[in-house]
């Protein structure tokens, strides 16, 4: 692994990760592609739309200006290809209770995505004793 390859994490509900730090051991430290998006600034993030907290709808801009040449010339990471990044069906951010999928993309890299809000519905019932 090099810094910024992005992998699919079956182990972790098939959230695309991207490979932020590499350790001197071989091991290496990732975090969702949704998280670390955010915290690039290389997209404008739009909300679309919101349904009671439920639902949730982005549109991620692609910048290419925002692109800073580390993430296509480096010797010690990976080239970045904003334009594809994701597919429709990917999920860049997953969490107990929220999970962000890819809906649809744009030739230019720009895409739209879709969190829903989950709920533990045992959470919510009420506990029963037995006899």
């Amino acid at each position: 692994m090099c810094r910024n390859d992005v992998f699919t994490d079956y182990e972790n509900r098939n959230a695309k990760k991207i490979v932020t730090e590499i350790n001197g051991d071989g091991t290496f430290q990732a975090e969702d592609l949704g998280v670390w998006l955010r915290d690039t600034g290389i997209y404008d993030i739009s909300l679309l739309r919101e349904e009671g907290g439920y639902l949730k709808e982005e549109f991620y801009s692609f910048r290419q200006e925002r692109v800073d040449d580390a993430y296509y010339y480096n010797e010690d990471a990976s080239y970045v290809d904003f334009t594809c990044l994701v597919k429709a069906g990917d999920v860049i951010a997953v969490s107990d209770t929220e999970r962000e999928t890819v809906e649809r993309v744009e030739i230019d890299g720009s895409f739209t995505t879709r969190t829903e809000t989950t709920v533990n519905v045992n959470a919510l019932l009420p506990a029963v004793d037995a006899p």
